[in-house]
């Protein structure tokens, strides 16, 4: 078993939306130290930690979650990509046919 001797400090990224405070379970239940946040907007907390342990990220009771909206805006780069490869995969497949059928020879008829 290790034990700290004294406090450090720890930084946490938090979660994007509504952010109360970082919470520490000793065993004996959770509570709530002093929390810092980063200055800038930064997704970051920090807290000087007591000692080792479980560390969370909480929310207000009731906070609501992420919209729609902010959610499709987070993975919209990706998915954009992935639209222009199977939108440029496509027209490269059907060019290809295109191409085939051009350089095949006409039938010729059989002679009787």
């Amino acid at each position: 078993m290790v034990t700290a001797v004294t406090t450090f400090h720890l930084t946490l990224r938090v979660p994007p939306g509504a952010f109360n405070e970082i919470q520490y379970n000793d065993g004996n239940g959770w509570r709530a130290l002093t929390t810092l946040r980063a200055p800038g907007g930064d997704p970051f907390a920090s807290v000087n930690a007591p000692g080792f342990g479980e560390y969370a990220a909480t929310a207000p009771t009731g906070a609501p979650g992420e919209s729609f909206l902010t959610v499709l805006g987070r993975y919209a780069p990706f998915y954009g990509i992935l639209a222009f490869v199977i939108l440029f995969g496509i027209i490269a497949i059907v060019q290809e046919i295109r191409r085939r059928q051009r350089a095949r020879p006409p039938p010729t008829k059989k002679r009787r």
